[in-house]
């Protein structure tokens, strides 16, 4: 039985409930799965009761993802992984939060400037207590009618050169893997493309050094030739393997990456806490 590392609920920029997701988990006959919200752990709690009171034969794992910032990589996401307790990384997530509401309201300014007439005020208080990041935004725009699909809307307006990208705040990969350390979780290189690049290899050996305890070589991004550079150069790290499961438009199927149960469970075993 797969247990699918990289899900996203409707916590963050998901479409479904950690209900939902358990549903979709049991019907698609994985061992388990791990909630990884954009920047917040609000729906953990709600995912592990549901897990421990009708699925107790599954493995549920709290997770996180993080958008980190590297001078010469570019944008690296983390994802964080907690045995048990993960109060000591809340913290960090309060500070992303403050940082994702600034940087959405600055690009809701600049959509109203283009033309794209979305109010600040309905956005904050439809995702309320949210992340709130781009898909957000991009769903308010289909919604409004202004583009046919979130897909259109990332290959344009919200694109990383689009008009309207707003730069995340730079908090860099090496201060959130720290982070992650101290917490007591740990953190996995998430969708790796990047590796693709010729010398960029030598960064994610730094972060190994630095705390990095895995690699996510497995994703719907990430290419058949950079997973197979993966699994031959890191063969002594643990390699994990995740959908990123959102469903805006079911490219990206549940339960369609994962790694056997019984790795995961050896891999927590051998972790303190």
């Amino acid at each position: 039985m797969l247990v699918d590392s990289h899900i996203h609920s409707s916590f963050s920029d998901g479409v479904y409930s950690p209900q939902e997701l358990w549903q979709k988990v049991v019907e698609k006959g994985l061992g388990g799965w791990a909630l990884t919200d954009h920047d917040t752990m609000d729906g953990v709690e709600e995912a592990r009761r549901l897990g421990q009171a009708h699925y107790p034969e599954r493995m549920f794992i709290a997770g996180c993802e993080f958008s980190t910032h590297h001078p010469v990589v570019g944008e690296v996401h983390i994802l964080a992984y907690f045995k048990e307790n993960y109060e000591g990384i809340l913290s960090l997530l309060a500070e992303y939060r403050r940082f994702r509401i600034r940087r959405a309201k600055l690009m809701v300014d600049l959509l109203r400037r283009e033309g794209y007439h979305l109010e600040w005020e309905d956005i904050l208080s439809r995702y309320e207590n949210k992340p709130i990041g781009r898909m957000h935004l991009a769903r308010a725009l289909v919604e409004s009618g202004y583009f046919s699909s979130t897909g259109e809307v990332f290959q344009g307006i919200l694109d990383n050169k689009g008009r309207c990208y707003v730069p995340r705040e730079e908090i860099r990969t090496e201060d959130v893997i720290g982070s992650i350390a101290k917490a007591g979780g740990v953190s996995v290189l998430a969708h790796p493309a990047f590796l693709a690049e010729e010398g960029f290899a030598m960064y994610v050996d730094e972060w190994l050094k630095l705390g990095l305890v895995g690699i996510e070589y497995r994703h719907p991004r990430v290419s058949e030739a950079v997973s197979a550079f993966v699994a031959g150069r890191y063969r002594g790290v643990f390699l994990t393997s995740g959908s990123d499961f959102h469903d805006d438009n079911g490219v990206k199927e549940l339960g369609k990456y994962g790694i056997p149960l019984a790795r995961w469970e050896a891999f927590f075993l051998s972790k303190k806490g």
